[in-house]
């Protein structure tokens, strides 16, 4: 998703390295990208992939150490309609889907989507594309500070949504609930923690990992079953590690940062199911 990090990786393999934690929100990351579709009422169902005429709604996790609500440019098109770079913007009903949080991106796909296509090929269908650009908000930065300096500090990744008539189609995972030393928390609330203390921190999800129809290379179908997994993410503390299976301990540990820079910590989970679909959720911890 994010070929700069790669490439700053690389330059910094010799040496003692200063680049972030893979967990550490020290920037502007993207760290997941989601697709829904949408019910007749305009509703967000769990489906993450779509059929010829399905209204889609897009979202993603865009975070940034100081900025509470980055800006994410979103431009779509057909995989096979898109270059080197991407989707460029055209004017007709591809390219510009809209920019987060003013004006939520979506797309509506196409009757004909599929024709041309033999009923076995709809089955697997194709791939439609979404590129994403994530720049801070400026009217967020206090006057003493000059906005030229977060001038480069943007994120640029990218989703493909299946579009196919497949009899088992992807739905997200949903995180129900966060439970840390095995409380559930209410969504919404803030959590006061100590300065240094370790809480061990467990994901729960809503339903459990679904089956589905796989189509392997030599063309045979095979029921499949999801492996979920969890990542996590803070601005600020210590995970014993970044990511979690989902049947085999989900939960992590977390440290509570000894000096902490803000009052407020906020920390992120984010569950995957490997087929594209992707679920998350924020908490804020109190430091005191």
């Amino acid at each position: 998703m994010k070929h700069l990090t790669l490439l700053l990786a690389l330059a910094t393999g010799c040496t003692e390295s200063t680049v972030a934690k893979s967990w550490e929100i020290d920037r502007m990351r993207i760290l997941a990208v989601r697709s829904s579709v949408l019910d007749e009422n305009g509703t967000p169902t769990m489906r993450a992939e779509a059929s010829p005429g399905d209204r889609v709604q897009l979202a993603s996790l865009t975070v940034h150490p100081e900025f509470e609500s980055p800006h994410v440019i979103w431009t779509g098109c057909l995989s096979e309609t898109a270059d080197m770079f991407g989707c460029i913007p055209t004017g007709d009903e591809d390219g510009f889907l809209g920019i987060e949080p003013f004006f939520p991106p979506e797309v509506t796909i196409a009757e004909d989507v599929l024709d041309g296509m033999t009923e076995e090929e709809k089955q697997e269908g194709l791939s439609y594309m979404f590129n994403l650009i994530a720049v801070p908000d400026i009217d967020e930065v206090d006057d003493d500070i000059d906005p030229e300096s977060f001038s480069n500090d943007e994120e640029i990744a990218y989703k493909r949504m299946p579009v196919s008539l497949a009899e088992t189609p992807n739905n997200n995972p949903f995180i129900q609930q966060i439970l840390i030393e095995k409380n559930p928390l209410i969504l919404g609330t803030t959590m006061s923690v100590s300065p240094g203390q370790a809480y061990q921190i467990e994901p729960v999800l809503a339903y459990g990992p679904e089956e589905y129809v796989f189509t392997n290379s030599s063309g045979e179908q095979e029921t499949r079953t999801e492996e979920p997994y969890f990542a996590f993410y803070s601005t600020e503390g210590s995970f014993d590690r970044p990511y979690s299976g989902y049947d085999d301990n989900p939960g992590v540990s977390w440290t509570a940062p000894k000096d902490p820079i803000r009052s407020e910590v906020r920390l992120w989970v984010v569950v995957r199911d490997g087929r594209g679909g992707m679920g998350w959720l924020e908490q804020v911890l109190l430091v005191e």
